[in-house]
C-alpha cells in the first residue's frame, strides 16, 4: 500500500475464561490527507478488532468444497492514531485517538 508500510506488529489476544479473541495490529503510516488537510498524522496506526465465527461464510465454504475450516470475521474494530499535541512533539507526548472504525469480512 502507498500508505502503510510493509512489514508491522500483530497479536492475537484471547480473554481468560472468555470467548472471545481479538486481533491487535501496528502498522507504520505515511499520513492520510487530503487538499493539505491531515486527517491521520505520520507514524504508528493501531487496529483492534473482535475475531468472531462467521457461520454464514462458513457453510458456504463447506458447500463450495473448502472442508470444515471455521471462517472468521473481524467486527467491532477500532483504529487508532497517535496525536501530539502543540508541545508534544518536542515533550514527547502524546495521546491515542480513535480514528475510524474497522470491520472485515472474507470475500
Amino acid at each position: 500500500s502507498k500508505f502503510f508500510a510493509s512489514t508491522g506488529l500483530w497479536s492475537a489476544v484471547s480473554e481468560a475464561g472468555d470467548e472471545r479473541h481479538s486481533l491487535e495490529m501496528r502498522l507504520e503510516c505515511s499520513g492520510l490527507g487530503r487538499d493539505g488537510e491531515e486527517w491521520i498524522p505520520p507514524g504508528p496506526l493501531f487496529l483492534t478488532a473482535s475475531l468472531e465465527a462467521d457461520e454464514r461464510a462458513t457453510r458456504l465454504a463447506a458447500l463450495g468444497g473448502g472442508g470444515e475450516a471455521t471462517v472468521i470475521r473481524f467486527d467491532e474494530g477500532r483504529v487508532t492514531a497517535k496525536e501530539y499535541g502543540a508541545l508534544g512533539r518536542w515533550t514527547g507526548l502524546s495521546e491515542l485517538r480513535v480514528v475510524g472504525s474497522l470491520e472485515a469480512r472474507p470475500l
